[in-house]
């Protein structure tokens, strides 16, 4: 998002890698298409976008079957994966959309990203990238036994990948590649490992995300957060504070404080924190499916699904307004933001 910041007891610094993708802020140019937009969608004949959580717009459906996961923006096009695994594209403000030929066939992605003039769709070992959204070139990476990347981020200057890795199936590090092209010669790439990181979430709306005014990369796991203040070099682990928060966890960070939403005992709550540390527990959101999950923050504002009608908006995330969602009543929907770095 162009001018924003994204991004329990601290354990210490550790080396490695983890689960990140395709969300950034910093300075992008604001084009008249998506980026700098939430996306609202579901399978509703018509879908939404909004640029504060208050007011909406409406765009053609993207996929009537299907909400969308994942999404990548070059300032002019937008690339959208849906949970179904359709790829589509639009180059007008979303008044139609294109459905864009699968490379590698009908197989599961991880994520997308737009950087340095390439478009990167990604599986769980191999890369297929494009300058045109039509031609297809792919890199199967020489990773250890049970790695796997768990996502991509473009940062402006270089890309990340964070794979994580496994021991006897349960996550025990992540290593992290630097990047400044695609294709690349892996004995060239900067290679980093973590072990003992920590269980980090495998989720594809759960993305490491960047925020560049702090330099800072920050994820959700299984147990904890972690969070990198020097471009990836080194991190920190804070585990969650509370015994009662149960795995799945969704974190962001905007205007001065971390945002989570988590299942915690019997629902799934909003939980804010200035230091990842020392949490305080909002009473007034509160929900009782994990379907729900997700947060966003874009344009000043944290936004979270309420329920099948409603959203929730908040510049400080303490205090929340609800927000009726045109369109959808019993029809479950989706958040997506699109951000960017060119």
């Amino acid at each position: 998002m162009a001018g924003y910041n994204q991004s329990t007891k601290l354990m210490g610094i550790f080396d490695g890698v983890n689960k990140i993708k395709n969300v950034y802020q910093g300075t992008a140019k604001l084009w008249a298409s998506f980026t700098n937009r939430v996306l609202v969608t579901g399978t509703y004949q018509t879908d939404l976008y909004t640029l504060d959580g208050i007011t909406f717009n409406s765009m053609a459906n993207v996929n009537s079957v299907s909400t969308v996961t994942l999404a990548a923006s070059d300032g002019e096009t937008i690339l959208l994966i849906t949970n179904n695994n359709t790829i589509m594209k639009s180059s007008d403000n979303g008044a139609t959309w294109v459905e864009v030929t699968k490379p590698g066939g009908s197989i599961l992605y991880y994520g997308v990203v737009y950087g340095n003039g390439i478009w990167i769709i990604y599986t769980e070992n191999v890369l297929y990238y494009s300058t045109d959204l039509t031609k297809w070139q792919s890199k199967t990476m020489t990773f250890e036994q049970y790695e796997r990347f768990n996502s991509i981020i473009y940062t402006g200057g270089y890309f990340l990948f964070l794979t994580d890795f496994t021991l006897n199936s349960q996550l025990t590090g992540f290593k992290t590649y630097k990047v400044t092209s695609v294709p690349f010669s892996e004995s060239d790439v900067a290679i980093k490992k973590f072990t003992n990181a920590g269980n980090l979430y495998n989720d594809r709306k759960n993305a490491c995300k960047y925020y560049i005014d702090k330099k800072m990369f920050l994820a959700a796991g299984y147990d904890g957060f972690i969070r990198s203040l020097d471009d990836g070099n080194t991190w920190s682990r804070f585990p969650y504070s509370n015994s009662n928060w149960l795995s799945r966890c969704y974190i962001t960070y905007g205007n001065g404080k971390y945002c989570a939403v988590m299942y915690y005992e019997t629902a799934t709550r909003v939980f804010y924190s200035t230091d990842l540390i020392n949490w305080t527990i909002v009473d007034s959101i509160y929900y009782t499916s994990m379907s729900r999950k997700g947060i966003e923050f874009i344009n000043g504002r944290f936004m979270v699904i309420v329920d099948n009608t409603r959203i929730a908006t908040s510049t400080d995330c303490i205090n929340w307004t609800t927000v009726t969602v045109p369109y959808y009543g019993n029809d479950e929907f989706s958040l997506t933001a699109i951000t960017n770095a060119y």
